[in-house]
């Protein structure tokens, strides 16, 4: 196990990306409440919460040792970031920073300034991560994504618009947003993986999602639409979700936590492939798609090993410590594996 185990490493440092070594999961889920001022737009105020792998669960908990990609999210219309527990719930402990925008919460929303709150709140983290004065110092990688549901699922294309660097793309339900999120998904080349319901009658697919999907200049994009998924299911029970959904009289084909769990399954390898690098994660999201049980899906994708040096940040590797003993980390600037040797 050993002798594998260095061969592994020693690949990995020679190709010159860092991926993923036994990680130690499921990690606890802490938990801060943040304001970040952005100078940029006249010192606007950007409020979120943010949900990270740590020594133990709670509110300002310690992180845990290593470095994380970061995941910035969008919540729907008038909807509050709580309706999207289960998403921070399965990523955080997987060894994911999961940050949830809590700007343009009324009946008037800027998506433009949604989106670019979005791609500040990635930014600011990354910088925090460098900050050695920051609680964010060192846990922070250099891999990132934009993700949201609905008005969020729009805006993540207008932020991956207005910050190119963030590596992915993720959304559910997306909605047309003001500027157009379709015009800005024609800019995306970012790996995307945009979900769909099919009965959804809030934002439905053909005028939405699907356009989304079409305008994509990813070098590798996905699109699942679930069979009697609905607009509001992506999330949890909202009350003004589901007033609008009542509105166009739409009735879900399953359940909500079916929904979700399809969603998050798919999700979870995607962004384990293309924010880690972990090519077993690719094989696994391929063949999910194509064997679809629960959706129907579209994928217009090169594999990983031939785009991962664009998809998966590079960084300079080192091995410590030399000689080992019983563990071995492999550290850069953006991220740090530790695993026990066998």
């Amino acid at each position: 196990m050993r002798k594998i185990l260095l061969a592994t490493t020693l690949f990995c440092i020679c190709i010159g990306i860092t991926i993923p070594v036994l990680a130690q999961t499921p990690y606890p889920i802490g938990h801060s409440s943040l304001t970040f001022t952005d100078a940029s737009r006249s010192s606007r105020s950007v409020t979120a919460e943010v949900y990270y792998p740590a020594t133990s669960a709670g509110d300002n908990t310690p992180f845990a040792t290593g470095y994380f990609p970061v995941i910035a999210f969008g919540h729907g219309f008038v909807m509050t970031y709580s309706a999207y527990a289960p998403y921070w719930n399965a990523l955080v402990p997987q060894g994911y920073i999961v940050i949830c925008a809590t700007t343009e919460t009324g009946i008037s929303p800027s998506h433009s300034d949604f989106g670019k709150d979005l791609a500040f709140l990635i930014s600011t983290l990354q910088s925090e991560g460098n900050t050695s004065s920051s609680n964010f110092y060192q846990h922070v990688a250099a891999s990132s994504a934009v993700m949201g549901h609905s008005m969020g699922g729009g805006a993540s294309f207008l932020a991956a618009e207005y910050l190119p660097s963030i590596t992915a793309v993720v959304n559910m339900a997306a909605a047309e947003t003001t500027p157009s999120a379709v015009r800005a998904a024609a800019s995306c080349s970012q790996p995307a993986l945009v979900f769909a319901g099919a009965n959804d009658c809030v934002a439905p697919p053909a005028q939405h999602q699907k356009k989304m999907y079409d305008s994509l200049a990813s070098v590798c994009k996905t699109y699942v639409e679930i069979t009697g998924a609905t607009h509001c299911q992506f999330a949890n029970s909202n009350t003004f979700c589901t007033i609008g959904e009542t509105s166009c009289f739409s009735s879900a084909g399953i359940s909500a936590s079916t929904q979700q769990s399809i969603t998050i399954d798919l999700m979870i390898d995607f962004l384990d492939a293309y924010l880690k690098g972990d090519f077993s994660a690719e094989q696994s999201f391929r063949q999910k798609v194509a064997n679809a049980s629960g959706f129907v899906a579209q994928q217009s994708c090169l594999p990983l090993s031939a785009e991962s040096i664009s998809a998966v940040p590079v960084r300079k590797s080192i091995v410590f410590p030399n000689p080992a003993k019983q563990y071995v980390s492999i550290s850069n600037r953006s991220e740090e594996h530790t695993s026990e040797l066998q």
